[in-house]
């Protein structure tokens, strides 16, 4: 799927049979158990929602100019399936507004007043007694998104402080690039 940028398959489960077990199959339903996943794919699974549920190719490299200004390379955006119907992703939407508007996530609108942020926080245990990692993803603007952002912060704690937070500043500098 990744022709420029090398990753791993995420992971349902680790041990085989897991998903046999009903409380390890609802753990995996809202992001634990031994779901593995890295800050890539959550981007796409934003973006994903942010595109009307279409998953698009992922790539490094957009354009390559000279210095006349002349294209030299161009990638073409190249749809590679669809992840879900329109009226989910569209839910998704308004579920993401929630949280960023006066949720959990709501931090993560701070750091761009006036534009509708939609997002999801995740607080995700890794070794017990240990700190949690702080996930956040976030679409920017939420009714017509063109940006889609993942945050991950190994030991972070809640993903709706610290990984908010972030989100919400790389969400400002994308804006102040316009």
């Amino acid at each position: 799927m990744f022709s420029d940028l090398p990753t791993v398959v995420s992971r349902l489960y680790v041990n085989a049979g897991f998903l046999n077990q009903p409380r390890a199959l609802a753990d995996t339903g809202y992001g634990q158990g031994e779901l593995l996943v890295t800050p890539l794919q959550m981007a796409l699974v934003a973006a994903s929602i942010a595109n009307d549920g279409v998953l698009m190719q992922p790539f490094l490299v957009q354009r390559v100019t000279n210095p006349d200004g002349q294209v030299l390379y161009e990638t073409q955006p190249r749809e590679l399936r669809r992840t879900m119907s329109s009226a989910t992703a569209a839910t998704m939407r308004s579920h993401m507004g929630a949280v960023a508007d006066y949720g959990f996530g709501a931090v993560v609108s701070d750091f761009v007043p006036g534009i509708a942020i939609g997002g999801k926080s995740g607080t995700a245990q890794h070794v017990e007694g240990a700190t949690p990692h702080a996930w956040f993803i976030a679409i920017a603007p939420l009714e017509n998104p063109r940006y889609a952002v993942a945050v991950m912060v190994e030991s972070g704690g809640e993903g709706s402080s610290v990984g908010g937070t972030l989100a919400g500043q790389a969400l400002q500098a994308a804006f102040e690039t316009e």
